[in-house]
């Protein structure tokens, strides 16, 4: 049986591969399967995280709509429900005190897009499509593209997406700041690779603080951003990591 999601691990980046061909699309097992690689990750001594795909012209198709519609019209509210966990993996995946970033060639649509947003960063191949197209059928997104895609963009420009359900290519997605850098198609694991071994090669401690002040105040509370930064740097200050860095800084100006 194919292994839905690989785990290859590369210095200090823990690489997860979906591998649900032909499309990635989230089904039971393929959401279930993130949950127990984000759950690992989350106690164990990686320091970044690279999520790839494993299958051609597809980062994630969404939502398995074929196994959706199946379950709604055999009135299976269980499958519905496994199925409905993926907005608790994603948030999980985002709330991980490590950086994390998406690798995205192909197609990231709905759920696929929405597993790309809960990353930090986000490299994406310049052919790639991404967009949350589920009002043509019907649906809204469903796993907090919503309430990701308004806090990175801002309302206006959230709902002219989310309302007119396009797919937009990797340019545009980067000018609007969706991804953080469109690369040529063959360059993007390399690139996505490289930019996740330089985040694992930062100290744990102030990247944790760092994410969780932006945290705070993309959620609308400056105060406690500010809170959890003071809290940041001394905790960055006293670490073993950060009185290295300060010496280091100090020897290099001496010796330049």
């Amino acid at each position: 049986m194919t292994e839905l999601i690989r785990r290859d691990d590369v210095g200090g980046v823990a690489v997860l591969s979906m591998c649900r061909p032909p499309t990635n699309a989230a089904d039971v097992e393929l959401i279930e399967a993130l949950g127990d690689a984000v759950d690992r990750i989350a106690g164990d001594a990686s320091r970044a995280v690279l999520i790839r795909s494993a299958v051609e012209r597809f980062f994630m198709a969404g939502a398995d709509i074929k196994a959706m519609l199946a379950a709604l019209d055999a009135g299976d509210r269980a499958t519905i429900q496994r199925m409905r966990v993926l907005p608790a993996v994603l948030d999980r995946l985002a709330a991980l005190p490590k950086p994390t970033v998406a690798a995205i060639s192909g197609v990231a649509a709905g759920g696929g897009l929405e597993l790309a947003l809960a990353c930090d960063l986000r490299i994406a191949g310049s052919s790639s499509r991404l967009g949350l197209p589920e009002v043509r059928i019907g649906l809204i997104p469903g796993a907090g593209g919503t309430q990701r895609l308004t806090r990175l963009l801002g309302p206006a420009r959230a709902l002219d997406l989310m309302l007119d359900g396009r797919l937009l290519l990797a340019d545009e997605a980067e000018r609007l700041g969706i991804v953080t850098r469109a690369v040529p198609d063959a360059d993007v694991d390399a690139e996505a690779m490289a930019l996740a071994e330089r985040l694992a090669a930062a100290s744990p401690v102030a990247v944790a603080a760092i994410k969780r002040a932006v945290a705070a105040v993309a959620e609308g509370d400056s105060a406690r951003g500010l809170a959890i930064e003071g809290e940041g740097i001394d905790a960055a200050l006293w670490s073993d990591e950060g009185k290295a860095g300060l010496r280091g800084f100090l020897e290099s100006r001496r010796s330049g």
